[in-house]
């Protein structure tokens, strides 16, 4: 079954652009002072565990069926085929970018610009750190911070996701309930061994991949219940405005980092059946292009950031968006937002799609992972 469900597109797009928020609003633009009034921006990193529960079960309704009896290996290596296809091209194509970005750095240093924090190729953007991240172990706990795109450590953790995501679904299709009420209540206990007392589930380069794991694994346990039809209460109109107000609040007050899965979990529930008035909001033509680009959203902004950055202190001594009073912050963010969806969409039409549909057209694609004979 590979039918997507645009309204859960539709709430990726939503949360990436949240998660902009959270990058934007904090050192880059400070004097928008957005903490004092309420948590829900300075608490933009929790979206990203629904990125990981979405990812849980958009992979299990895509490609569960493939792996319901037992994992051959032409199935298998096809599914991690499609996997890189989806992920490498713009992740590398991103890279590039920051290299290039970071020999700018070397000729202004060389050009007599001593107002940088750091040299090129240092700190986190060490060579190392980036061998790291086009082998995906951005969040193996390698270092002893985020490197080079920041928020490329999610793709890294879901890696791990995907190598065991065969095994998962073969094992829920075989197991009943009671089993799948474990995985769900080891995920959560995994959960809150993890949680740190001072940063929550702000677990990236460290514990970021058993931060993605535990929750994968309740994803694609939640498709299941949302196929067994167990819980269609959620499926109306008011399950859904009392779940998002019950996000709301939660995220408005800010310490209980994890009661927010279980909540996302019900979010995702609540989104994926609805059939009403909150899908056909959902379903409207620029949340699903938002959405479609929602991957390009995400690995792309902190490249902006970084790039403005590093011109506002060639040019002023100083970082972008300290020096802004709190209008001048909003104009700018008001300005920046819609600046990084058109880079979005250009990235999806130039490099994202394009590149996805030519490695699965490839001739190695075509010879050694969807060949009938290959081995």
């Amino acid at each position: 079954m590979r039918d997507q469900i645009d309204a859960l597109t539709s709430l990726r797009g939503i949360a990436a652009i949240l998660v902009v928020l959270y990058h934007y609003t904090g050192s880059f633009l400070p004097n928008l002072e957005v903490s004092q009034h309420t948590s829900f921006i300075v608490k933009g990193y929790l979206w990203v565990d629904l990125f990981f529960l979405l990812s849980g079960f958009v992979i299990m309704h895509a490609y569960g069926q493939e792996f319901r009896s037992r994992i051959e290996w032409p199935s298998f290596k096809a599914f991690i085929f499609g996997r890189i296809a989806r992920l490498y091209p713009l992740h590398l194509s991103i890279l590039l970018a920051f290299v290039l970005l970071e020999l700018v750095r070397a000729a202004l240093i060389h050009a007599g610009v001593d107002d940088l924090p750091r040299g090129a190729f240092e700190g986190g953007k060490n060579l190392a750190a980036l061998a790291e991240q086009i082998m995906m172990l951005q969040a193996a706990g390698l270092q002893d911070g985020l490197t080079w795109n920041g928020p490329a450590w999610s793709i890294g953790a879901e890696w791990f996701a995907y190598l065991v995501f065969p095994v998962l679904a073969s094992f829920l299709f075989g197991m009943g309930w009671r089993a799948r009420i474990v995985i769900c209540l080891v995920g959560i206990l995994g959960l809150v061994v993890i949680f740190d007392s001072e940063r929550g589930l702000n677990l990236t380069y460290d514990y970021g991949a058993l931060r993605c794991l535990f929750q994968f694994c309740m994803g694609a346990v939640l498709y299941q219940v949302f196929r067994s039809g167990s819980m269609r209460w959620l499926h109306h109109d008011s399950a859904f405005v009392m779940v998002a107000l019950t996000i709301l609040v939660l995220m408005h007050i800010g310490e209980r980092d994890l009661l927010l899965p279980p909540a996302f979990a019900l979010l995702i529930l609540s989104v994926a059946g609805n059939s009403d008035r909150i899908e056909k909001v959902l379903t409207v033509a620029p949340l699903r292009i938002i959405g479609m680009v929602s991957y390009s959203i995400y690995m792309s902004h902190m490249l902006v950031l970084e790039a403005i950055q590093l011109v506002s202190r060639a040019i002023s001594g100083h970082g972008f968006g300290r020096e802004l009073g709190a209008p001048a912050s909003m104009m700018a963010l008001m300005i920046l937002v819609p600046s990084i969806l058109l880079l979005s969409v250009w990235l999806y039409r130039s490099i994202e799609l394009p590149m996805r549909q030519a490695l699965r057209r490839s001739r190695f694609a075509q010879l050694h992972v969807y060949a009938p004979s290959a081995t």
